[in-house]
């Protein structure tokens, strides 16, 4: 469902009836919108990792198995965000802007 400002109107008008089918309707809506959120979240992070990955470097020697950000602050940014989002780790010697990354493996 759409939310229109005639929509919302309708919502506004149901809930001060105090029918109760207005806290209903406003519920569902609440529910909606929140899952529409976790999509986008889902979809940004798709995003942020499809960035991460086209613009890093696969790392050799000691760091074999981890994604390099070459130094570059944006590939800094966007591994940040992947561990905060649970789908990446960050090696802990990585220094400065040159930090290294590699996804979390899923254990089936």
């Amino acid at each position: 469902m759409t939310m229109t400002r005639e929509r919302w109107a309708e919502l506004e008008a149901s809930f001060e009836s105090q029918d109760g089918k207005g806290f209903m309707e406003l519920a569902e809506l609440a529910n909606e919108l929140f899952c529409y959120a976790r999509e986008l979240r889902e979809d940004h992070i798709d995003f942020v990792k499809d960035a991460f990955m086209s613009g890093s470097a696969e790392a050799t020697g000691c760091f074999a198995g981890w994604y390099d950000t070459l130094g570059f602050s944006e590939l800094c940014d966007y591994g940040d965000e992947l561990v905060e989002a649970g789908k990446f780790e960050k090696h802990p010697d990585g220094y400065g802007r040159r930090q290294f990354y590699r996804p979390i493996e899923k254990k089936p």
